[in-house]
């Protein structure tokens, strides 16, 4: 009798606690399905790679074969069929609403915002005009900045003795020095900090310019003031005459924007990388750019800042390309829309928006177009030695352990040019130019059959350039200011083709910069560099252990 009693205890108790258990079971199953993914770029490619069909252009054997990979075959294991996407298990950003992320607002006097941008050379409406002018100080085309933001995210990384910072940053930005320059911090408390101007900085020849670094430190009282479910930090920037005296200078001071909210970064945006690859394009749905982030997961690079700069409102980025890396939180999109007399200008201006934003979450940064991919030669790729050797490490994370430890703020890696221009040896006068003679003869040139059918001709130019068009991997930790994506005046280590290996610099042919949308060409013109597709194709081998079935 008292077992039985007993047992009317207990097996209540244990139906209790198997439901409870069942409860945790569904409410932590609940909680991974709305989780981020947060996987390694190489995981992602193992895990998704063949869902969303990212290995197929690199086996396109030519333009009658469609190269659509539909099995992945484990090394020594059986046949996988990927059928999932990221969303059938993750939380994914809303792309719906991108442009409002990490998005600072300012308040500007109203002749400044109506300005018009009809002498740029570029096409442009109402909503781009406004977006140009939402940090303008000044009537002239550089009295704007075109990026306002934190360094480092005042909540959780400043301290009495390192302050975040604001910075300001646009295109020969040159604050007159005939004023003093203040923020004043009106939320979550009020105080004031001193606007540092660092003038001069030089270019890449070593030349002063009027380029000027801009910034001011966040209070300690605004940083103790802050809480958890603060996202916004709002201040003005003002500017005072040098010469007033010290009675009235309040009574002269004027507003240069006011308002200035600046959003807290979301927090995949604060997760830290050792290796990053930074980049502007016009055209985010393109073959061309997925193939290329493909590409440079394989040599080693984590994660992906790519600022947007296109003219176009209607923007449809969860319908792209790329919304397989952007939902696997691979790549960081900026809203970059801005319009300059020179589209370098704003590439310069990107170039140092990333050094002050996200410069400190990686360790290396590569300042390279998608049309630019480093080919390494065999000795640095053991499985492609003869025989193979046994994989150690990724090329990238190679190059930076041999050769960053020297202290220098980059590394330049030489080019070979690739152009499919004929009878020039102008590499940079006209890249478009698709409109070859097959077989056309180039002139000063040696003109030999070129590794890529992209353009679907012989005839290309190609050469090597030492000390012109190399483009850097750079150390974001030792560099203040980024004058150029080339070089940095003297200061550099130098990747040649003695090192066995450059980048093959397509010069905007290799990328199709949205001439496939626009129906100048069809998806089976375009095929992968050969050299580059063996390269990835044994990667992928290598690096990922699996091979693939092509039909």
């Amino acid at each position: 009798m008292q077992f039985l009693y007993i047992l009317l205890i207990i097996c209540p108790l244990i139906s209790y606690t198997e439901a409870r258990i069942d409860i945790r079971t569904r409410i932590k199953r609940k909680l991974q399905s709305v989780e981020f993914y947060n996987a390694s770029a190489i995981s992602f490619l193992v895990e998704y790679g063949l869902s969303y069909h990212l290995f197929d252009q690199f086996y396109r054997n030519n333009k009658n074969s469609s190269g659509r990979i539909v099995q992945m075959i484990i090394q020594d294991g059986p046949i996988i069929r990927q059928k999932e996407k990221i969303t059938d298990r993750y939380q994914v950003l809303d792309y719906s609403k991108f442009k409002t992320w990490d998005d600072t607002t300012a308040k500007v006097r109203s002749e400044y915002a109506a300005l018009t941008f009809d002498y740029v050379p570029r096409p442009s409406n109402e909503e781009i005009a406004l977006y140009n002018n939402r940090y303008r100080y000044g009537p002239q085309i550089d009295d704007r900045f075109m990026w306002i933001g934190f360094d480092r995210d005042p909540w959780t990384e400043s301290s009495p003795k390192e302050l975040a910072r604001v910075y300001f940053v646009g295109v020969h930005t040159e604050l007159s020095a005939s004023f003093t320059y203040s923020c004043k911090f009106t939320s979550p408390s009020i105080a004031h900090s001193d606007v540092i101007i660092e003038r001069g900085i030089h270019d890449v020849l070593d030349q002063p310019t009027a380029n000027s670094v801009i910034s001011c430190e966040v209070p300690w009282s605004v940083v103790l003031a802050l809480t958890s479910n603060m996202t916004t930090i709002t201040l003005d920037l003002i500017r005072s005459p040098l010469d007033a005296p010290l009675g009235i200078k309040k009574t002269v001071q004027q507003r240069l924007l006011w308002d200035i909210t600046i959003t807290r970064q979301h927090p995949l945006d604060r997760r830290n990388y050792q290796h990053s690859v930074q980049t502007m394009v016009e055209v985010l749905d393109d073959l061309m750019v997925a193939e290329w982030v493909v590409y440079n997961i394989l040599l080693g690079f984590e994660h992906f800042y790519i600022y947007y700069n296109t003219k176009s409102t209607n923007l449809a980025v969860e319908h792209s390309l790329l919304r397989p890396f952007l939902d696997a939180n691979l790549i960081t999109l900026i809203y970059f829309p801005y319009l300059h007399t020179h589209y370098m200008h704003v590439q310069h201006a990107a170039l140092n928006a990333f050094l002050r934003g996200f410069g400190r979450r990686t360790q290396w940064v590569a300042y390279w177009d998608v049309d630019e991919f480093f080919l390494p030669g065999s000795a640095h790729v053991p499985y492609l030695q003869q025989p193979p050797q046994p994989y150690v490490e990724p090329v990238v994370p190679m190059i930076t352990r041999k050769l960053g430890s020297w202290n220098e703020p980059a590394i330049m890696f030489d080019t070979l040019e690739m152009d499919c221009l004929v009878n020039s040896t102008n590499f940079y006068a006209g890249g478009d130019n698709l409109n070859l003679v097959p077989g056309a003869v180039a002139g000063p040139v040696t003109a030999r059959e070129a590794v890529t059918t992209h353009c679907l001709r012989t005839g290309f130019l190609f050469r090597e350039m030492q000390v012109g068009h190399g483009k850097m991997l750079v150390c974001p930790s030792r560099v203040s200011y980024i004058a150029s994506p080339h070089r940095f005046n003297h200061y550099y280590t130098r990747w040649t083709s003695e090192n066995d290996g450059l980048i093959r610099h397509f010069n905007r042919f290799r990328n199709t910069h949205g001439l496939i949308q626009a129906g100048q060409f069809s998806a089976d013109d375009i095929s992968s560099d050969s050299s580059l597709r063996n390269f990835t194709i044994a990667s992928l081998r290598e690096l990922l252990g699996v091979s693939f079935r092509a039909y």
